[in-house]
């Protein structure tokens, strides 16, 4: 008797736990024909928000967020982003432009064909990038990495879709230091039209072995979006000096010292 209420107990619960992890795709909030601000509206659960990667306490915050704009979209439309929402996701899809590690937001990527969950993670994104700007992503007392907090910062969502230098917006959120807006715009400048690869060049010297310094300098530069593969000569030697130019180097087309390290 023992043995068949504790099956029953455990079957109604592995019911509800698999209803709560995955809505249903008939569900109202993935209709298209349904207006956005009440998909927006029922989505606005923390059970949905935490399949996205959101956790109830930023759930609450980007929720009274949407209630106080009567659910109105930010970055979507009824079936797909707004040239602000590209633009937008395509900032955040590169977070080391405006400072924030790569790895900083798990948020789901699953689920980021469905228009409705792409204008909830962007809103969550964004709210942690202010926090993490303003506030600082770093517990030195702790020697460790602050949690996750969602921010409205300077009620960022005013008067966005008229921003046309995206690094000086990003630079406002950050320390009012002049030196610090002169620096995060400069790197939003490089780091927003760059790739960066993990790959490693081990550069001999010139004095080494001139040719294979020479040809992994050019797979470097390739590498790094500076150089097409069929360069002639002058064209690397061009390439090489806006690569000096973009790291703080003297600009000499030389491959010594710091500009080898540069290009590892």
């Amino acid at each position: 008797m023992k043995t068949h209420t504790l099956l029953l107990l455990t079957s109604i619960y592995l019911l509800f736990a698999g209803c709560a992890s995955e809505l249903p795709a008939t569900d109202p909030i993935f209709d298209n024909d349904t207006p956005l601000t009440k998909r927006i509206k029922l989505a606005l659960d923390k059970s949905y928000l935490s399949q996205l990667g959101i956790n109830d306490e930023n759930a609450e915050l980007i929720t009274a967020f949407y209630k106080s704009r009567s659910y109105k979209p930010v970055w979507a439309n009824d079936s797909t982003l707004t040239d602000l929402g590209q633009k937008m996701d395509t900032i955040l899809s590169k977070p080391n432009c405006i400072g924030i590690p790569n790895n900083r937001w798990k948020l789901s990527t699953k689920k980021q064909q469905e228009i409705i969950a792409k204008e909830l993670i962007l809103t969550a994104q964004l709210g942690f990038a202010a926090n993490d700007l303003h506030n600082g992503l770093l517990d030195t007392a702790k020697q460790a990495v602050k949690p996750l907090v969602w921010s409205h910062l300077n009620n960022w969502d005013k008067k966005i879709d008229t921003v046309t230098n995206w690094g000086n917006w990003f630079a406002q959120m950050g320390a009012f230091h002049y030196d610090y807006k002169q620096l995060a715009v400069g790197l939003f400048n490089l780091a927003y039209n760059r790739s960066f690869s993990n790959q490693n060049f081990d550069l001999p010297t010139m004095k080494e072995d001139s040719a294979r310094c020479y040809n992994l300098a050019r797979e470097s530069l390739i590498d790094k979006g500076y150089l097409e593969k069929d360069a002639h000569d002058t064209v690397f030697l061009n390439a090489l000096e806006a690569f000096q130019v973009d790291n703080g180097l003297k600009p000499d087309a030389v491959i010594v010292n710091y500009t080898l390290k540069a290009l590892e």
